[in-house]
């Protein structure tokens, strides 16, 4: 649109000598430069609400470019201005539209996205504490069966060298009598 008023308005001024025949041709041609981008945008647009509305609009701009090129610059003035600035409007507000739900939808998976990480730090927070603590309890706890199993051999180990010193001295005892 902006490429469009500028190229009618170098157009205008050409006819009175202010703007010369290579700033005229620059302005068109970002004219076709953009009116090309705006029908691959169209092409591509894919399921969005708003490509009606761009399709609305390429229209009159389509007119207005013809009517330039035909060297009518009142013509162009008068189709811009007049069903290409409501299809203009038309096609901000929907693409408004659209930019605010996309927002909205932004902002509700951001909102889960914080929620889940929420719920996420509080298992983490007692989950790490607790699996720290129940391995420990396992650890002891096997530790202190082994000090049993270990202390049990040694109280065994010493209860066959009491006996067996029993025996001996019963034996040095018999035998001395």
């Amino acid at each position: 649109r902006a490429a469009m008023v500028q190229a009618i308005t170098f157009a205008d001024l050409e006819g009175e000598g202010l703007v010369n025949d290579d700033d005229l041709s620059f302005a068109t041609a970002q004219v076709n430069a953009a009116y090309a981008e705006l029908r691959d945008l169209e092409a591509r647009g894919g399921s969005s609400p708003s490509i009606a509305f761009l399709t609305h609009f390429l229209a009159p701009l389509e007119a207005t470019m013809t009517s330039l090129e035909n060297g009518d610059v009142d013509a162009s003035q008068t189709i811009l201005l007049g069903d290409g600035e409501t299809a203009y409007i038309s096609l901000v507000e929907s693409l408004q539209a659209e930019q605010e739900a996309v927002q909205a939808a932004i902002a509700a998976n951001t909102a889960a996205a914080a929620k889940v990480n929420g719920y996420v730090v509080f298992i983490l927070t007692l989950a790490v504490p607790g699996v720290a603590v129940a391995s420990y309890w396992f650890v002891a706890r096997r530790q202190v069966k082994e000090y049993q199993l270990k202390t049990e051999l040694e109280l065994e180990s010493e209860r066959a060298v009491s006996r067996a010193k029993d025996a001996f001295i019963a034996g040095l005892s018999h035998e001395l009598r």
